[in-house]
């Protein structure tokens, strides 16, 4: 956990925000959102554009830029706007698990939230396409005793630089040894980063539980991580997070 800590107290300002934008359609609010997520992790932002957009939209490309410096100019946070090919295979084979931030809106209409998280191995930032808020409320969940030490690093940073309420719920069936370790874990960590975190178990219907805590704490951003163990990184954990972003009004933060 030691080189966790270090990435929160020297290099949260590494981490880029990645926008992809699709070619049709008007996403001021989902640029704002990860304009705003790259500032609560000291970050920058890069959006990625198709190809052809630049060619046969200028206008809206002109607007778009504005829009971005307008907004940057208030939160100082860096960006740039890049073009990709029309299949973005390539864009989302160059970044990086450690240092990048994949933001997709769920109301694009080309790939789905399991799409990207099949095609790229770094955190997923699926944003819904009416999401106008800030990140002021975070929760982190740890599924039965999983925990995701990048996941629990990003909660961490986000409620040491941002200043958020951040909340950590560890949800399982039934407690067990590997439940109460990663529990204590997660308290451990956020303390020796003084960051201050209200830390739950939950035990029971963990999806229900999860629902219900986004829903009553006004969630803004849910993080959900995977285990760093082969077996939780297969299709149950994408579907389990699609599921779950489908069905909140909330921002998601998957991490594999």
């Amino acid at each position: 956990m030691s080189g966790e800590m270090k990435r929160i107290d020297e290099g949260a300002q590494n981490k880029r925000v990645v926008a992809l934008v699709p070619e049709k359609g008007s996403f001021t609010g989902f640029l704002l959102a990860a304009m705003r997520f790259a500032g609560a992790l000291r970050g920058s932002l890069s959006v990625f554009l198709p190809r052809e957009f630049f060619l046969e939209r200028p206008q809206k490309e002109i607007f778009y830029k504005s829009f971005l410096e307008r907004e940057s100019a208030g939160s100082k946070v860096p960006w740039e706007m890049a073009a990709c090919e029309r299949s973005w295979a390539g864009t989302l084979e160059r970044l990086s698990p450690g240092e990048d931030v994949l933001a997709v809106s769920t109301g694009n209409g080309f790939l789905s939230v399991e799409d990207f998280l099949l095609e790229t191995r770094c955190p997923v930032l699926a944003i819904p396409e009416n999401f106008n808020r800030e990140f002021r409320r975070v929760l982190y969940v740890s599924v039965s005793g999983r925990l995701n030490d990048q996941a629990l690093g990003i909660a961490a940073t986000l409620g040491k630089f941002r200043r958020c309420r951040l909340k950590v719920l560890t949800a399982g069936v039934s407690s067990s040894p590997s439940l109460r370790m990663a529990h204590a874990r997660a308290e451990y960590f956020l303390n020796a980063c003084k960051v201050k975190a209200e830390c739950q178990v939950s035990l029971g219907r963990v999806k229900e539980a999860i629902l219900k805590c986004c829903e009553s704490e006004e969630t803004d951003l849910l993080i959900l991580g995977a285990n760093e163990t082969e077996e939780w990184k297969d299709h149950r954990f994408r579907s389990f997070a699609k599921a779950l972003a489908g069905q909140i009004e909330c921002s998601v933060l998957i991490v594999k």
